[in-house]
């Protein structure tokens, strides 16, 4: 048995899992307030789904249909669409390692598993993203300089 390594290839900065800002956590329950880095992105956004099915985190409501069900997510897929994230999350170099991550420019990531060679001429990364993600960079304090990463990823 031997260890699976993918190494990726992205323009961003290596963060401390504390300096993310959708890490914010309920002083009653010590729980995180969102479930992911896109609910935050949403909340933060505006996002309204006018399509609602669930009751709470766990029921749908009474009488929902798998018509329903397939206008609510499409509605979440298209606002998605409309307003990407400035960012993507990567694992630092574990998923059992939850302390540090990779945050990157979305359109710069490019992996490979094994000895799987890295065709580095895909990678495509405009001066208006590399913008975008500063900005989001400043906006939310994180004080690092994106640069381009290598890394490995042990799984």
């Amino acid at each position: 048995m031997g260890i699976s390594v993918d190494a990726t290839i992205c323009f961003g900065v290596v963060v401390d899992s504390g300096d993310l800002p959708w890490k914010k956590y309920d002083p009653e329950t010590g729980e995180n307030i969102y479930e992911s880095e896109e609910d935050w992105w949403r909340e933060i956004n505006g996002y309204k789904n006018p399509y609602e099915i669930w009751e709470d985190a766990d029921n749908k409501k009474p009488g929902i249909t798998d018509e329903d069900e397939e206008r609510y997510y499409d509605y979440i897929h298209q606002w998605d669409k409309r307003y990407p994230m400035p960012f993507e999350l990567l694992y630092f170099w574990s998923y059992d390692n939850t302390d540090n991550f990779i945050l990157c420019v979305p359109s710069s990531i490019i992996c490979a598993d094994g000895c799987e060679k890295l065709n580095i001429s895909k990678i495509k990364v405009s001066n208006q993203a590399k913008e975008k993600f500063r900005e989001f960079l400043k906006k939310y304090k994180i004080k690092k300089q994106p640069t381009w990463l290598l890394s490995a990823l042990y799984g």
